[in-house]
């Protein structure tokens, strides 16, 4: 996940760093979560989520030009607070740690992201996927986070080059993705249980590739 830019000039947006701006700028994107999570993507307009705001629309065009830059925002927002998970198993990795054991954690940890549930994380996702406009971003999420996955096969051992590592790793990213989709179903107390089926096949990906 590392060294790929996903920041996009078309979707900039402003982020305050004056406490009241901030405020607002986390409940626009507190409030427009919620509808994509409640209602689906087509509810979510820059007039609703300034209404339910109780914020003038152009306040809220002081942060956000339009719809696509508010879901850009929340998906990058949701994306780098997983990405700083991922980076912080890697770097605790050591000799010898069983797959399972470190894909389990991570996974647990991903979805425990503070201010994502797994239902949450879902929606975003598919929001995300069916806006035309946001196609590029998807891209390179999916760039990164294979990028990503390919460096955990070398962490495990792995020796081909990156190139013919892509398909384990996207095998690792759909099945992490599958453990979140999962787990948007059940309730928290059952998480673990999600991840532990999910670690398996991944570490069954891992054993195939190294």
């Amino acid at each position: 996940m590392r060294n790929i830019n996903l920041e996009l000039e078309n979707f900039s947006y402003y982020e305050p760093t004056q406490a009241r701006a901030k405020l607002t700028f986390k409940r626009i994107l507190k409030t427009s979560m919620q509808i994509i999570e409640k209602e689906g993507i087509d509810a979510l307009n820059t007039n609703r989520v300034a209404d339910d705001c109780n914020i003038n629309i152009s306040t809220l065009y002081h942060y956000f030009s339009n719809k696509d830059t508010i879901v850009y925002a929340l998906h990058k927002t949701w994306f780098d607070s997983v990405a700083a998970v991922a980076e912080k198993h890697r770097a605790g990795f050591k000799a010898g740690l069983s797959r399972k054991k470190f894909y389990r954690d991570l996974i647990v940890d991903i979805l425990n992201v503070d201010g994502f549930n797994p239902k949450a994380a879902v929606a975003l996702e598919q929001a995300t996927k069916v806006r035309t406009e946001l196609a590029e971003y998807d891209r390179l999420i999916t760039e990164a986070s294979i990028s990503g996955y390919v460096e955990d096969l070398q962490m495990f051992g792995a020796t081909d080059r990156s190139d013919f590592l892509i398909l384990p790793a996207a095998h690792i990213l759909t099945t992490v993705w599958g453990a979140i989709s999962i787990a948007s179903s059940y309730p928290k107390d059952e998480y673990l249980q999600v991840a532990e089926y999910s670690a398996e096949m991944i570490a069954a990906v891992i054993k195939r590739a190294v």
